[in-house]
């Protein structure tokens, strides 16, 4: 099943990356490495602070000297947001965004993009809890589950150069499951967050 999905995405990308014809820096085909820094907060903690790297390839239609719709495949994606005790890791399995350019002037101009795909979410708590006596109640939780990604960005571009915000939503479902007492019997469950990360991204698109 996969490889009915990857093989054509990859023979439109090869026929797209052959049909433009453009000396535009900003509207031309292009491979781009983007580092961010930002923060990222779940139910479990609250502005982690980390870094994290994206690599893509975009690829634009039409024959628009202004503006280009495309597509933009995303290879990889990964980052760590760490707190006083904490830290979260997050990747990004390989995906298929939806991607805009605008020209201004021949150096100058402005991506507005959107990401959707699959991502999994790491939580390590290292903290200790305690009650109000002082007595020890219980070691930080750890979470580990996926859920749908939404990656909205919008960047201002200098030439192969981009600087702009990068934003993740995502609700994520823990895979293993938990156990509670309900107050008659031990049920099972699952637990899930919200994950939102935002981000100040900086990188280039050759």
């Amino acid at each position: 099943m996969k490889k009915l999905i990857i093989l054509p995405l990859l023979l439109l990308c090869t026929t797209l990356s052959y049909a433009q014809n453009t000396d535009s820096k900003i509207l031309k085909n292009g491979f781009g490495v983007e580092s961010f820094i930002g923060f990222a907060s779940s139910d479990y903690s609250d502005n982690n602070f980390g870094l994290g790297l994206k690599i893509a390839n975009t690829w634009y239609f039409g024959n628009n000297e202004v503006w280009k719709p495309g597509l933009k495949a995303n290879w990889f994606r990964f980052a760590t947001y760490f707190g006083d005790n904490d830290l979260y890791f997050h990747i990004a399995l390989p995906h298929i965004g939806f991607a805009n350019a605008f020209e201004f002037s021949n150096d100058i101009g402005m991506e507005v993009n959107l990401n959707v795909g699959y991502n999994l979410v790491g939580y390590n708590d290292n903290r200790e809890y305690y009650d109000s006596s002082g007595m020890f109640i219980h070691d930080g939780e750890d979470f580990f589950g996926g859920g749908i990604l939404f990656n909205p960005e919008i960047k201002f571009r200098y030439n192969v150069l981009a600087v702009g915000l990068d934003v993740v939503f995502s609700k994520v479902n823990e895979y293993s499951s938990e156990e509670r007492y309900n107050g008659s019997y031990y049920e099972t469950y699952r637990r899930d967050t919200p994950f939102t990360a935002i981000n100040l991204s900086i990188g280039a698109k050759f």
